[in-house]
């Protein structure tokens, strides 16, 4: 069961009309918890003196591209929507994640890291005093030499929670931010993605991780 289907669960299951309430908006900020970065492996000189063209891209499949999760209220659901372009957003932080590992954004650099943003989502689910948060966080990513041939390509995902108060937006913030700097740490730390872009070598397909997200 996904966390959506479970959102929408906690409203049917309660015998409760599901409304739909025009939606929340949120102005996203960039601020994982400290303890995030201690997930961070320090990449080795070999890949950071290989200077890097950094892309983030949207994958995600939605009728409307700034909504960027759901929320309830007991016995009403909205949309939470982002004031802004949520992948903006996703490309800044993504580069201050990749800047903090030594990595520079150089155009052209000698690999091209390219960043699909999969699945960007965020519930707020209901409780008698305040509420729950739960992100997701889906990146694909691929890995070329400067002559466009591809290297590796993988997939990771990282989840986050946190109670907090009701139709909250730092408590958004705060779990998509944590999920998002864990997933690009830990694509940064593949050991396939490393060895290819220290050797330049081809690699295939990295072995996706699929975190429990329940």
């Amino acid at each position: 069961m996904t966390l959506r289907m479970a959102l929408v669960g906690v409203v049917v299951s309660a015998g409760m009309a599901a409304a739909i309430q025009k939606p929340f908006e949120v102005k996203l900020s960039f601020v994982p918890q400290d303890s995030v970065l201690a997930l961070a492996k320090p990449l080795p000189p070999s890949i950071i003196e290989r200077p890097a063209e950094i892309r983030v891209e949207d994958s995600r499949v939605l009728a409307e591209p700034l909504d960027i999760g759901e929320g309830n209220d007991g016995d009403t659901l909205y949309p939470i929507r982002s004031e802004g372009d949520p992948i903006k957003f996703v490309r800044d932080s993504v580069l201050r994640v990749t800047a903090s590992q030594g990595l520079a954004n150089a155009k052209p650099g000698d690999r091209q890291f390219r960043v699909r943003v999969v699945r960007f989502w965020v519930g707020q689910f209901h409780k008698a005093v305040g509420a729950m948060y739960v992100s997701e966080v889906t990146l694909a990513y691929s890995l070329t030499d400067k002559t466009g041939k591809l290297l590796v390509e993988g997939a990771n995902a990282a989840a986050a929670t946190r109670y907090g108060k009701a139709r909250s937006g730092a408590n958004c913030s705060e779990v998509l931010s944590d999920a998002l700097k864990e997933a690009i740490l830990k694509i940064l730390d593949d050991p396939r993605l490393r060895a290819a872009w220290e050797s330049g070598g081809l690699l295939g397909s990295a072995r996706p991780f699929w975190p429990s997200l329940v």
